[in-house]
């Protein structure tokens, strides 16, 4: 019994100590799910609501309790909780007596849609158009999508494809996406595809394996998917049971070509969702952290339930030294850059400096910057930056640089690829 008790301890301890790491250029941050692995969905203004299958509860962006907004008489096996577009309601399913809901975040309380056996997941069209996919046959033949109406519930079906229930999203232009999952359990390690249909196509309907697109091929699992509103890129969350392998991927057309932005380590992941920000970075690694980012639940199912924010990482450019003030060095120190990539240095009159910062596109990154270019100075070099993304320079201020310039630096790869830009510094 005692060494029993002792292997549930380390199993314990070993997943509940897993922590979602990041890829070079971002950063997350976590805590407790206030709702133990329920589906949740973060609504427009930063409020999220959860679905643990007796309540939807509707939380601060802090994860501080606001009311519930619905909830059950008889706990129920939740499936999803999505968000129209507009956060005015939120609608969820159950696979218990396969009902789907519309809840108002006004808290009126919910109110039955209609019925769609063993629903798994759902996504709003461009057009404001509600979809769901669910495995309407029960296990085994196949999974479907529906259009479902909202108020009326009349169900369209849209898409039957193999194998069991997988997640969909929806990109600006009206594609539809999902994907595949591998039959068994565990699924094999590379039986997840990601599949895709025009939006002509899902209008005309009849969608299936045969009449869609394969996206991306060979990956470890799929239990949700977004697309980044800004660039329109899908990201999926890649979850193997068999491998013990979770993580965020910006979808390519392979494993292999589909870069981890997060990998969560035991902590299954899903409810992806993109929010945008007061800013135009994008989701892209090395800019502000002002822009898009990406909420998404994790959990082991046991012990560890997260709701996590991903963010790109800026590069933070600082100043020190004797210099600062009076004649001496001046160190400028650059973290967060890419790891053994390098720096490139501008400066700028003070005197030439906007009043804000504004938005650049680049051929390989959108700049952030208060700088007037046509008034920025360069030294003619790159500098290296070591294994952790850390440049240092130095100058020289002989009584005369106090007030003067500003300085920003670029960030770029080994190959001297431009990814982002540091913060603007002065003395």
């Amino acid at each position: 019994m005692k060494q029993f008790l002792s292997v549930f301890a380390c199993l314990f301890l070993s997943l509940s100590a897993s922590a979602d790491t990041p890829a070079p250029g971002y950063a997350v941050s976590s805590q407790p799910s206030p709702a133990f692995a329920a589906p949740m969905t973060t609504l427009p203004g930063g409020d999220f609501v959860t679905f643990d299958g007796l309540n939807i509860d509707r939380w601060t962006e802090q994860g501080a309790f606001v009311q519930t907004l619905g909830s059950f008489a008889v706990s129920v096996f939740p499936s999803f909780a999505v968000s129209n577009p507009t956060g005015s309601a939120v609608i969820i399913g159950e696979s218990s007596n396969h009902g789907l809901f519309v809840v108002p975040t006004n808290g009126s309380g919910k109110v039955l849609l209609a019925q769609l056996t063993f629903n798994y997941d759902a996504a709003f069209s461009p057009a404001g158009d509600l979809y769901v996919s669910a495995a309407t046959g029960n296990f085994g033949p196949g999974n479907d999508v529906y259009r479902v109406a909202i108020p009326s519930g009349a169900l369209t079906p849209i898409a039957h494809v193999a194998g069991p229930s997988g997640p969909i999203a929806f990109d600006a232009a009206g594609a539809l996406y999902y994907a595949t999952q591998g039959s068994g359990f565990p699924a094999p390690a590379g039986s997840t595809d990601v599949i895709g249909w025009t939006a002509a196509q899902v209008a005309a309907g009849n969608l299936d394996n045969s009449n869609a697109t394969v996206v991306c091929a060979g990956l470890d699992g799929g239990a949700s998917l977004a697309v980044d509103p800004t660039t329109q890129k899908l990201y999926v969350a890649e979850t193997s049971f068999l491998l013990g392998t979770n993580r965020v991927r910006r979808v390519g057309n392979t494993q292999a070509n589909s870069p981890i932005v997060v990998d969560a380590g035991t902590l299954s992941i899903y409810g992806l969702k993109f929010m945008t920000g007061n800013s135009a970075a994008t989701f892209a690694p090395y800019q502000p952290d002002t822009g898009v980012r990406l909420t998404y639940g994790a959990t082991d199912f046991f012990s560890a339930s997260e709701r996590s924010t991903l963010r790109p990482a800026r590069p933070q450019l600082s100043l020190s030294g004797p210099g600062l003030t009076g004649v001496g060095p001046v160190t400028l120190t650059v973290t967060g850059g890419v790891p053994n990539g390098s720096v490139y240095l501008l400066n700028c009159l003070q005197t030439s400096l906007l009043p804000s910062e504004v938005s650049l596109q680049f051929p390989t990154f959108l700049l952030h910057t208060t700088f007037v270019l046509s008034q920025a100075r360069r030294l003619p070099f790159y500098l290296p930056a070591d294994a952790s993304g850390t440049s240092v320079f130095q100058i020289q201020n002989t009584g005369g640089l106090q007030g003067l310039r500003a300085y920003q630096f670029l960030v770029s790869d080994s190959a001297g690829v431009f990814l982002g830009s540091s913060n603007v510094a002065q003395f």
